[in-house]
């Protein structure tokens, strides 16, 4: 039965549907796999880079949404990226001593714009993660970056930075699909 007041319609279930509920929940459980990440950092000359996660994502893909604050303005935001590196790369990532010879490996690349919004700076980004040549599942690594530190030693005018990330990762069904 509904009732109503005002705008709102309140429906309230019967024992029979409310069984159902578990399982539906129980259900979307089982089709993604969620990890959230707080920290902060800090870039300059010497750390140009900033590894914020890894996570497994299985061929089927996933998504992330990070959201960056700071209590001040980055000035040269221009360069400041958010890149994807995948497994099968990494290894070559944290070899290479040079922030531009990393970039060429990344799989996406997102630049990071801060917009005031009252007295702090944000950015948001929404990334899809797509594995469409995997056959296997692959750790993904997610690391923002700014290689003109390595040029330009402007660290004085670099913000410490806060960030969350949330990465989802689509796990497939029983019939392959997500």
């Amino acid at each position: 039965y509904s009732t109503r007041a005002s705008n709102c319609t309140v429906q309230r279930m019967g024992p029979e549907l409310l069984s159902i509920r578990p399982l539906v929940l129980f259900l979307l459980l089982q089709l993604v796999s969620t990890k959230t990440t707080n920290g902060d950092f800090k870039l300059s000359g010497v750390q140009t880079e900033a590894i914020l996660t890894s996570f497994a994502v299985p061929p089927t893909g996933g998504e992330l949404e990070l959201t960056l604050t700071s209590d001040s303005m980055y000035e040269n935001q221009q360069n400041l990226r958010f890149r994807t590196y995948r497994d099968t790369e990494w290894r070559q990532f944290q070899r290479d001593p040079l922030c531009t010879g990393k970039t060429q490996l990344a799989r996406s690349t997102d630049p990071v714009s801060f917009e005031q919004i009252g007295n702090e700076w944000k950015a948001k980004l929404k990334v899809s993660i797509q594995s469409e040549d995997a056959k296997r599942n692959h750790y993904w690594y997610f690391v923002i970056d700014d290689c003109t530190l390595e040029m330009y030693f402007h660290d004085n005018r670099i913000p410490k930075i806060h960030y969350q990330l949330v990465v989802q990762a689509y796990r497939p069904s029983k019939t392959g699909r997500r």
